[in-house]
């Protein structure tokens, strides 16, 4: 656990680029406490949250199942995204990557 850590504020430090992904368990809409929504069909969300560790910054990706499900497609659709605009964020800021 301490060497986690270690290394996890080493790589804050340096001067790469370190991103942590989660994929949130599945949001119902609407929640509620009243019997009358037990009946009601649930349309589920997902959230895909993306944080920068060096700063403190987190992206999130959030879609519903009309639009898309959960697998690896739709992942690597944000993943895919997330890194366009890293890239293109760089180059405004530096001219090179």
């Amino acid at each position: 656990k301490d060497q986690t850590r270690s290394e996890k504020n080493a790589d804050k430090e340096s001067g790469k680029v370190v991103v942590v992904f989660d994929l949130q368990a599945i949001l119902p809409c609407p929640i509620g406490n009243a019997s009358g929504f037990y009946y009601v069909y649930k349309l589920n969300t997902f959230n895909l949250t993306m944080f920068e560790l060096q700063k403190n910054q987190a992206y999130c990706y959030l879609w519903h199942e009309a639009e898309a499900n959960r697998g690896a497609n739709e992942i690597g659709s944000c993943v895919w995204n997330y890194l366009t605009k890293l890239h293109e964020n760089h180059l405004n800021s530096k001219g090179k990557l």
